[in-house]
Formats: structure tokens, sequence, C-alpha cells
């Protein structure tokens, strides 16, 4: 959902999805309530989320987090998404990405395929296994913060186990690159 989604975005595919939510299904299947949570909170942070299968077909408290992922997108919409529109329509750079593509000299960044970016701010780490609820976060150089919780770490390492209940995953903005010159 990741790897393949952020390829597209490089290959000129900019205004994609890594597939529908819950995948494209034929009727009678219903996907693992689990996975379709966890695929909302990531499609959320990509330019087009869709569904294949009706977020109302689950559990109450399921729907909650859902509904929540979809108000988020609507949110980023103008402060995040219709930016990077504008860029993308100009220059052709991907709405989202790869870290390597925006930290090319972070030998580090070709390793991560579970992590991407939202134009050069926003790093998105969704969790893509059941049962998960930490994961590894590997935050290139800089200032981040954590995007729930408000609380700031500096980049160039891998966080261990950064909080993933199943209301959220992990993501972090970026506030400062320490190499930049002053």
């Amino acid at each position: 959902i990741v790897s393949h989604g952020s390829i597209q975005s490089l290959l000129g595919f900019v205004f994609n999805c890594a597939d529908l939510i819950g995948g494209g299904l034929d009727s009678g299947f219903k996907p693992d309530e689990e996975l379709n949570v966890r695929w909302a909170q990531a499609a959320a942070f990509m330019p087009i989320m869709q569904f294949s299968y009706g977020p109302w077909n689950y559990s109450g408290p399921s729907q909650k987090i859902i509904r929540h992922f979809i108000e988020l997108h609507e949110k980023l919409w103008p402060t995040h998404f219709r930016p990077l529109v504008e860029r993308t329509m100009t220059n052709g750079k991907p709405i989202w990405s790869p870290l390597f593509y925006v930290f090319p000299e972070d030998a580090k960044t070709y390793e991560i395929s579970d992590e991407f970016m939202v134009g050069e701010s926003l790093l998105v780490a969704p969790v893509l296994r059941p049962g998960v609820r930490a994961r590894d976060v590997y935050l290139p150089a800089g200032i981040w913060r954590d995007y729930w919780s408000g609380g700031t770490t500096s980049g160039g390492r891998m966080i261990s186990s950064v909080p993933a209940p199943l209301e959220r995953i992990p993501v972090f903005e970026r506030l400062a690159d320490s190499s930049q010159k002053k």
C-alpha cells in the first residue's frame, strides 16, 4: 500500500491512492475490520480517499475512527493538499513520496519502505500489520513535532516503539531542518 503508491507518485501518477480502502473487492467479501481502519488512516494522508467497502459496515468504534480520518483528510486539504496540488501542476513534484525523495542525502531513507512524506513537511508511518500498537519510526535530520501530542524531537535517528493505538498512526511534522544554514 505504501511503497507501491509512493513510487507511482514518482512516476508521474501524482493524483493517486494506494488502492481503494478495503481493496478493489467484489461484493460479498468483508475486509478485516482492523485492516480497514488502518487502511483509512494511511489513505487520509494521500491525495485520494476512496472506499470499496463502506465504513458503515463495521462496528461503532471503527466507524468513529474512520470518520475522524475522513474529517482529517478534509482538514488537510486547504493547508497541505491544495498547495501541493498547485505545486505539482506547475513543476510535477509528487504530492506524496518515499522518504528518499525528500531526503536524498540520507542513506537510511532508501531502506525505509513503510513510511512516506506528504510534501516536505509531514512524515506518515502507517501500521501495516494486525495487532500492532507501537512501531519504530525513522525521522530524518531536523526537528519534528508529533502530530498528535505536539511533543518535539530531533531527527536523524530511529525512534523505537512510537505509540500506534488503533485510534491513530504515527505522524510527524517537520519543523526545521538542522542542516539548513541560518
